[in-house]
């Protein structure tokens, strides 16, 4: 009898399934810290209408743009012609100290009690133990709106997985993503390590507050692309469709609120991080400054969250009023920031 449970670190950011399994996996180790606190700075959204339901950071290609995994992804056509029975084959993934990312059918999964035998819809967990006696495996992933941490059994991880054939997804996402901490980002050069980027976090930071396109560097042009701050005047103006009656609540999600409060909650943290290295020589100020910008950012996702429980769509005249005000004294306080790191 056999129990693996690979390790996890806290994830900072819980907006997607994708990004959150990433830094769950890489923030496990210390040496990471660099190059989060160097990235994560910008945001996006897709469109103007798109901005109703979510914003993002890099969710879109982390799994290209994160040096820090390695990822190996096996189509679920080749699973096919491979022959091999799935559960086995995760098993000794596990035993080998790899993830394991997967789009699963929740209908047959115990843990995902909104869909659990009531609907056929998808989502995708990060696997990341098992216990051979109970024959579970451990799987984290957003149960009931919030990432945490579940089991499930061998026959509904199999059931979940064969059942995903029916949703007819696109090959590079269906199938099997194998990940694990990669230990050479710098190949030849594996006793490099990743080192925080002052010059770097200016620039983007810059960018953020100019909204200007960051992304096109990775070679990733996106149509239509909102990106900085500007995603926040689309909100407004969003939301104020609302009040005008040419929305409707309904057609927007608590998403973009949330992305916002991490995004704060991750610049807050870079501020007293960049302190801590003495990159910052004023930073408990600008520290203190920004965390009101935290607790706003955390206030607007609430009263949103209320709006959206108690269909009162009148309480989105005070978020899309906090909104303003909060970009306003972002724009100054992360100038200030600017300032010192030239």
């Amino acid at each position: 009898m056999k129990k693996i449970s690979l390790p996890l670190a806290k994830p900072i950011i819980t907006s997607y399934p994708t990004t959150t399994a990433v830094l769950s996996i890489i923030l496990t180790e210390s040496s990471s810290l660099p190059w989060f606190y160097n990235n994560f700075i910008q945001l996006y959204s897709r469109g103007k209408e798109f901005i109703q339901t979510g914003l993002e950071f890099y969710n879109d290609f982390i799994f290209k743009f994160c040096p820090l995994i390695a990822q190996e992804h096996l189509t679920s056509e080749s699973i096919e012609i491979l022959d091999i029975d799935v559960v086995i084959f995760m098993l000794r993934l596990l035993e080998k100290n790899k993830y394991i990312f997967v789009y699963l059918d929740m209908f047959h999964i115990r843990a995902y009690t909104q869909a659990y035998q009531k609907k056929h819809d998808y989502h995708a967990a990060l696997i990341y133990g098992f216990d051979s006696e109970e024959k579970i495996f451990y799987i984290a992933d957003f149960f009931n709106g919030k990432y945490s941490y579940e089991t499930a059994t061998y026959e509904e991880i199999c059931s979940g997985y064969y059942s995903m054939g029916k949703f007819n997804l696109q090959q590079n996402i269906s199938g099997i993503n194998v990940l694990s901490f990669n230990k050479s980002p710098f190949g030849l050069y594996e006793k490099e390590k990743w080192i925080f980027n002052a010059a770097m976090v200016s620039t983007l930071i810059q960018d953020y507050l100019s909204s200007k396109d960051s992304y096109a560097i990775l070679g990733t042009p996106k149509e239509n692309l909102i990106c900085g701050i500007e995603v926040y005047n689309v909100l407004i103006e969003n939301l104020n469709e609302i009040h005008n009656g040419n929305k409707k609540l309904s057609e927007f999600h608590i998403k973009p609120f949330h992305i916002s409060w991490n995004h704060k909650t991750v610049m807050l943290d870079r501020i007293k991080y960049m302190g801590e290295l003495g990159v910052l020589k004023n930073y408990k100020k600008l520290y203190d400054d920004y965390k009101e910008i935290v607790t706003l950012s955390l206030i607007t996702r609430n009263i949103a969250l209320k709006s959206f429980i108690t269909n009162d769509a009148s309480l989105m005249i005070s978020v899309s009023e906090k909104l303003h005000y909060m970009i306003s004294q972002e724009k100054l306080i992360l100038q200030d920031l600017v300032n010192q790191l030239e």
